[in-house]
């Protein structure tokens, strides 16, 4: 439920915005995603269930699959010129069904084997795993808006530039999503510094080496008229870097029992995205590399926030420390 309530509170002003400043189009189709919101939220269950049981290949499964069926429908949409703003929106819903079937599929066929006790544990952890909902929805729910606005607005024939140019960013945080509990295993053992400085250097490794790729391989892979979308793959693994650096705070932030200042780091890395967007395009002209600039200020904004929630409320512990000294 927390998950539903994340998804409208945030879908729904956003909605609203599109049909009062857009169009009905733009409208409805954010209302749409919002509305998928518990569609959306077996992303952290399934995922988190699987991490519990150390089953990485079903993790990979729940969490690649919705990645490559999008990925897969909206090429092939783009090769039979069918990419709209319906069409992106149908495989978006499409693809998370296909999660939601493996995981329907995966919890039918674990049941008849789990003990009533393995069954109450199961429960308390699947309702503790919704706590931290909002570091995986809103990767999921960004993904979305910002399609959703430049498929209303930008011009069709940057729209397949900006989805080659965006695979960097979806596969940084498809790995933070999918490694999430590690990471928060990492901060119990290690602490919070010490996990992002282990954590940090090989993402940045990572996002290098995928900018490095990209820049090379996808201009062979898809034809020398997606040379805009190569170049525009260092900001998307920075975008990416930065998307995951958040996923981290806000998993963090949730898994501390702060979920309001998860709640405000979402709700800023939502506005910022959708502002962003929207400014964009009403540039005279607009490439992916510009195009791919509010992801990096969302995501940015998104982690600031949680790192100054973390510095405040270390703070503010600090301080009753020293009263409960006293």
């Amino acid at each position: 439920m927390s998950a539903s309530g994340l998804s409208l509170g945030l879908g729904i002003p956003l909605a609203w915005i599109g049909f009062a400043s857009l169009s009905s189009t733009v409208g409805w189709s954010i209302l749409i995603v919002a509305l998928g919101g518990p569609l959306f939220a077996m992303t952290q269950l399934e995922v988190a269930s699987a991490q519990r049981d150390g089953r990485r290949k079903r993790i990979v499964a729940f969490a690649g699959l919705p990645s490559l069926v999008e990925f897969v429908g909206n090429i092939a949409l783009l090769a039979l010129r069918s990419l709209t703003l319906w069409t992106a929106i149908t495989v978006t819903l499409f693809s998370e069904l296909s999660r939601s079937l493996a995981g329907i599929r995966a919890r039918a066929l674990d049941k008849p084997h789990l003990a009533p006790r393995d069954m109450v544990v199961l429960r308390t952890f699947e309702k503790a795993s919704w706590i931290l909902a909002p570091a995986t929805l809103v990767p999921i729910l960004a993904s979305n808006i910002d399609s959703l606005i430049y498929g209303a607005l930008a011009p069709t024939s940057q729209l397949g530039l900006y989805a080659v140019a965006k695979i960097a960013t979806s596969i940084l945080l498809l790995g933070a999503i999918t490694l999430e509990g590690y990471f928060l295993q990492d901060v119990f053992q290690r602490g919070l510094r010490k996990a992002l400085g282990r954590n940090g250097l090989a993402l940045i490794g990572v996002a290098a080496a995928g900018a490095v790729l990209g820049l090379l391989l996808v201009p062979l892979l898809f034809g020398a008229a997606y040379h805009a979308a190569a170049l525009a793959f260092p900001l998307s693994a920075t975008a990416g870097t930065l998307g995951v650096i958040y996923v981290w705070f806000s998993a963090h932030l949730a898994s501390r029992g702060l979920q309001r200042l998860s709640l405000i780091s979402a709700a800023a890395v939502l506005i910022t995205l959708a502002a962003g967007c929207f400014i964009v395009t009403s540039f005279p002209s607009i490439n992916p590399e510009i195009m791919i600039v509010p992801l990096i200020v969302a995501y940015l904004a998104g982690s600031l926030t949680s790192l100054v929630a973390l510095r405040r409320r270390r703070d503010t512990s600090a301080v009753n420390s020293l009263i409960d000294a006293e």
